[in-house]
């Protein structure tokens, strides 16, 4: 939706021509937006549960296989690294594509700086609600935005994270 029917420049729009109609357009979004925002109080928080125990866990297994490689039995090492991998993967990925969801957005946005207008009142009103319209974000309101340096942090905060916990929990 965001790249057929909001954004301005698309090669092939799949949506009716009065869809891109400044005072069409506004409404459309705005109510995408409200939908959007429904459906994030209802999940943004479970996002950012989810957040921190992916985060826990990858640490948990990374831990416990690198301080007792030397203890752990060959198939539990197997498991922890599996554990670890099947983790990881799909939530990195759910934190890059909605970092990438919030960037189409973002782009969509500054787009409709190139929607011709008929008068001047009508490039106005479109400059005006344009500046009012926030991006579509996943995640918590306020609280946890997923945006694409996330999946970064993410991965700095796991590195670090599994040093840190050797450094000081892993002394003998």
């Amino acid at each position: 939706m965001l790249v057929s029917g909001f954004y301005v420049k698309p090669r092939a729009y799949k949506t009716y021509r009065s869809l891109r109609q400044p005072y069409n357009l506004i409404h459309e979004y705005i109510s995408v937006q409200m939908i959007f925002k429904q459906v994030m109080s209802i999940y943004g928080f479970w996002l950012l549960v989810m957040h921190a125990f992916m985060g826990q866990f990858a640490l948990f297994c990374n831990y416990s296989v690198i301080k007792y490689w030397d203890q752990l039995n060959p198939l539990t090492r197997i498991l922890l690294i599996v554990w670890s991998a099947v983790v990881l993967i799909p939530w990195i990925s759910f934190l890059h594509v909605s970092g990438n969801f919030y960037q189409l957005s973002q782009r969509t946005l500054k787009s409709w700086k190139e929607i011709k207008c008929r008068n001047t009142l009508e490039r106005k009103y479109l400059s005006k609600s344009r500046k009012a319209c926030r991006p579509l974000k996943v995640g918590a309101d306020g609280v946890f935005t997923i945006k694409r340096l996330t999946v970064l942090k993410f991965i700095r905060g796991i590195i670090k994270g599994t040093f840190r916990a050797m450094m000081t929990i892993g002394r003998k």
